[in-house]
């Protein structure tokens, strides 16, 4: 089985010693200055906001509303972090799964220290692929992020799915390794962060692509000075400059141009609105997703890991439960 139906069927895939050992010898002492310069990471609440995130002058506490220390941007502060975007098979995965047409959305360096307990399973806009780079060897129960497998297809948002999405899930795993694994996963599965049980600090980078129709902005746009940006593309072959192309008004076309085949809106909310996944699906899956208007872009909010799977609306709801659905139609019609 090739990588890309790895990839496919389960959801996430794992690609051990993925970084060569000299690269990561550079990566790693990037890594170095920033901890050296940001010990304790930046406060990134309104990074999402276009505002600059700013430094942390104390160690987060488990508690926090951002309990791990995070590091936005942390490829275009060292470019020789994304020296990952240059590498052709990275790019044949990401393609497989969201189109030709890309933007590089988000990068950032995370560090979770011992006793940051979990994050809760969710899922997040469709659309979109991710892969993290393991910065340490990192077994279970070391702050990883986790995951279902096959929970990319005919499953509705986690929080109909479960009492509690803190708890962990059963046949959930962790996206654990070595230093210098890579491992892709879907925005489409149920993701969460495991427990840090160990008495060490893990890192990892995160890289976040999204196709041009279902995103017409990045984390970075507004964050990253353009010196940092033109840095970071003259690292990169030429042809890979696209995906640091911003064209909000061409998201638009092609979301205007779909209209007669798919419904954005649904496709929008479909990762916390079971009507609008079930909508969405129902239009999406077992069929081709290409735009048919515009060669090598896909239709808004949409994979190309569906087209060969079947919807099933019943193997859908089987997967909600009744208390934790109540409660969610209860806040709504509540308004909270």
């Amino acid at each position: 089985m090739t990588l890309q139906e790895r990839l496919h069927r389960d959801g996430y895939l794992h690609v051990p010693g993925a970084v060569p050992q000299e690269l990561f010898g550079e990566m790693l002492r990037a890594v170095q200055r920033l901890k050296e310069q940001y010990p304790y990471g930046f406060l990134t609440e309104d990074m999402y906001a276009g505002k600059t995130a700013i430094q942390r002058t104390v160690a987060p506490k488990p508690t926090d509303f951002t309990a791990t220390m995070i590091y936005p941007n942390a490829g275009f502060l060292e470019p020789v972090l994304l020296a990952p975007l240059a590498w052709p098979w990275v790019h044949e995965l990401v393609e497989s799964v969201i189109g030709k047409d890309y933007y590089f959305s988000n990068t950032w360096m995370q560090g979770v220290s011992p006793g940051i307990g979990r994050m809760g399973f969710h899922k997040d806009p469709r659309g979109s692929l991710s892969f993290t780079l393991l910065l340490d060897d990192i077994g279970p129960g070391m702050g990883s992020t986790c995951l279902v497998p096959g929970s990319h297809l005919n499953t509705p948002p986690a929080d109909f799915c479960m009492s509690d999405t803190q708890q962990p899930y059963p046949g959930e795993i962790e996206l654990s390794g070595k230093a210098g694994d890579i491992l892709f996963f879907s925005a489409e599965t149920w993701p969460g962060r495991a427990v840090n049980a160990s008495d060490k600090t893990t890192y990892r980078l995160f890289y976040n692509f999204y196709n041009r129709s279902s995103k017409n902005t990045t984390t970075w746009e507004k964050t990253a000075s353009s010196d940092q940006v033109e840095k970071v593309k003259a690292s990169l072959p030429s042809s890979l400059h696209r995906m640091f192309e911003l064209d909000a008004s061409f998201t638009d076309q092609l979301r205007a141009a779909a209209f007669n085949h798919i419904d954005a809106r649904d496709g929008l909310r479909s990762f916390e609105n079971v009507l609008a996944d079930i909508r969405h699906s129902q239009r999406t899956y077992g069929k081709s997703v290409s735009h048919p208007k515009h060669s090598g872009h896909l239709l808004p909010y949409t994979t190309r890991l569906t087209e060969n799977a079947r919807f099933s609306t019943f193997k859908y709801l089987q997967h909600m439960r009744p208390l934790p659905t109540l409660k969610i139609m209860a806040r709504k019609l509540l308004g909270r």
